[in-house]
């Protein structure tokens, strides 16, 4: 049994069904929430930017320029896949309404693209400066409370249980 769960590609996760809406209303007006299947799917499939590779010989104004063709042509696809899930042309009319103007149509496609845009985002960057091990340590250490600052000094009074919780 081990042998077989360690055999399975994570990079080609799928959900069990694709039965669900892509979006749904968030906290906020106007906040859309992407199903976290879809999320799911969309972050199995980012190695596949991992591959793009630039020309050489060239001029870096032109190889960035290159790179970034590639890169949107392999974001378009990707959206393009996620949409074909769906047997009819994916609409968001569920979520804007009968009759959406074209703009609000096109800030819902957007949506998408941001959020391949964010899992892309930080993809292959190296800090400058490294790690700052102090505020990593700040940040996960526990603070005490005031209460158990005073439960230690006063520890005859407050007795032992009050240091537990």
């Amino acid at each position: 049994d081990d042998d077989e769960e360690a055999d399975v590609d994570i990079r080609n996760w799928e959900p069990p069904h694709w039965k669900f809406d892509l979006f749904a209303i968030g906290n906020r007006n106007n906040q859309w929430v992407m199903d976290s299947r879809a999320q799911h799917w969309l972050a199995t499939r980012m190695h596949r930017f991992n591959s793009i590779r630039g020309p050489e010989g060239v001029t870096m104004r032109v190889y960035h320029k290159r790179m970034k063709y590639k890169t949107k042509k392999r974001k378009e696809a990707l959206i393009e896949e996620l949409y074909g899930h769906w047997k009819t042309p994916h609409t968001f009319k569920y979520l804007l309404g009968k009759n959406p103007g074209k703009e609000e149509l096109k800030q819902a496609h957007r949506r998408v693209h941001a959020k391949v845009n964010a899992l892309i985002a930080g993809r292959g960057k190296v800090s400058r400066c490294g790690p700052d091990v102090f505020r990593m340590l700040f940040e996960r250490m526990r603070r005490p409370s005031a209460k158990e600052l005073w439960a230690h000094e006063e520890e005859a009074t407050a007795g032992p249980l009050s240091l537990q919780k």
